[in-house]
């Protein structure tokens, strides 16, 4: 199964924060991991987020940049996504940027597995349950 993450999960692979183990079995399944390019940013800017505010230093912040980039993960251009992705924005009254991942887990065919519960419950609102699966779930 392919599985589309988002940075609520991404986070979790690298800071044990709430479903860190779940995270990590994710990524450590035989799942195939995509992304949309725009979790990089959300991951960096969480991150960015995190030092300062003390809980991480430069290190860390750059070790987990250099295993974003690592391979484990296909990033699909967003740019694919966008058109699909503000249909459905405006279809279920969401924000766009959170759309780009359920629109890719259409077009990929698979889940988007989120720690989001905003998305969640607006996915499961909109009849498109089909295309999440809650991290807590895993």
């Amino acid at each position: 199964m392919k599985a589309v993450v988002d940075a609520s999960v991404a986070i979790k692979w690298f800071i044990p924060e709430g479903d860190h183990e779940k995270a990590l079995r994710l990524r450590q399944a035989r799942f195939a991991l995509v992304a949309p390019d725009l979790m990089k940013v959300e991951v960096a800017n969480a991150l960015w987020k995190k030092r300062r505010q003390g809980e991480i230093d430069d290190g860390v912040c750059e070790a987990i940049l250099t295993e974003m980039l690592s391979g484990a993960v296909r990033y699909v251009p967003d740019g694919d996504l966008f058109e699909a992705a503000f249909r459905m924005s405006c279809d279920i009254d969401h924000p766009v940027y959170d759309c780009l991942y359920l629109a890719l887990a259409r077009a990929e065919r698979g889940k988007l597995v989120t720690a989001d519960a905003r998305l969640l419950d607006k996915a499961s609102r909109s009849g498109l349950d089909r295309l999440v699966l809650p991290l807590a779930a895993i």
